[in-house]
């Protein structure tokens, strides 16, 4: 399956302006705990790998650390902390709902925010939030590209309520041709564990193409649950599918099952891979170490 480039971060600040005397501070604001922390953990190492290799330009950078639990909530204090206490020259926030709830303050506060999300919605019209990812375009064109490949017409998602999965579900619609339809079979709070009922209702549905749009945790219960009950695929989902923890607890209904995501050079991949013993998350691992770069 085809795979997408990275893009890269555009800096909001001359790093000529800061020299010896004046440290640049960057506030990193991502789930370092909660059930999306190796997302936040694999942002945190990303940023270390780089920092470990003592380029030139990051000798006058700090980075400052602090967890926001995917939470909107817990973002906003986040933000305050970075920005009142350890007094960040900007932050790097990593999440949708977390980016929805603090650009308004980015705005008003007028202070630069560099955000890793797929829902660019926050970022529209406010000059001082700055994307630095693939638009969710990206993936749900290649997304729609293979399916088609696959002589997918009819195309049903399952998917939890959630600005990044909606974003996604909404890039599908957009690449859809002619003859194609996507269609939001069942939706479902991200709490929700029991899919029964509605893998029960899509059994005879005789989709072509079943899209598991799910939250770490549900993906995996979703497919043992889908296994149980005999339903088949083929399935397709987010990166969400990328955590080793939903693969290994997921059964084997999720063999087979495809996803986009970016592109990573197989030379950063095995320095990563050294230095950490794992390889979870590791589209947002290098994602974060070119923003460090």
């Amino acid at each position: 399956m085809r795979t997408l480039l990275l893009l890269t971060a555009l800096v909001l600040m001359p790093l000529e302006a800061f020299t010896e005397e004046r440290m640049l501070r960057l506030g990193i604001s991502a789930p370092l705990t909660g059930d999306l922390a190796e997302y936040g953990v694999a942002v945190r190492n990303g940023i270390e790998l780089a920092r470990s290799e003592k380029a030139p330009s990051l000798e006058n950078v700090d980075f400052v650390f602090e967890d926001n639990r995917y939470d909107a909530a817990e973002s906003v204090s986040a933000f305050r902390k970075l920005r009142d206490i350890n007094h960040v020259d900007a932050i790097f926030n990593w999440g949708e709902p977390t980016l929805g709830a603090i650009a308004p303050l980015a705005a008003k506060n007028r202070f630069p925010v560099l955000a890793m999300s797929l829902d660019a919605v926050p970022a529209e019209k406010n000059d001082f939030v700055q994307l630095i990812n693939n638009p969710a375009d990206e993936y749900a064109s290649t997304m729609m590209r293979y399916l088609r490949s696959k002589g997918a017409k009819r195309i049903g998602i399952v998917q939890t309520e959630d600005p990044f999965l909606e974003s996604m579900v909404a890039g599908l619609r957009k690449h859809a041709d002619t003859g194609e339809s996507i269609e939001v079979f069942a939706r479902f709070a991200p709490g929700d564990n029991d899919f029964k009922t509605q893998i029960t209702r899509l059994k005879p549905a005789s989709f072509d193409a079943i899209g598991v749009y799910l939250f770490s945790g549900q993906v995996s219960a979703f497919f043992r649950q889908a296994e149980t009950q005999g339903l088949k695929g083929p399935f397709f989902g987010t990166d969400f599918f990328e955590s080793r923890t939903e693969i290994s607890q997921a059964g084997p209904a999720i063999v087979g099952a495809v996803y986009p995501n970016v592109r990573v050079p197989k030379t950063f991949l095995d320095q990563y891979a050294k230095r950490y013993g794992n390889d979870a998350q590791i589209a947002y691992a290098y994602n974060a170490y070119v923003f460090a770069k």
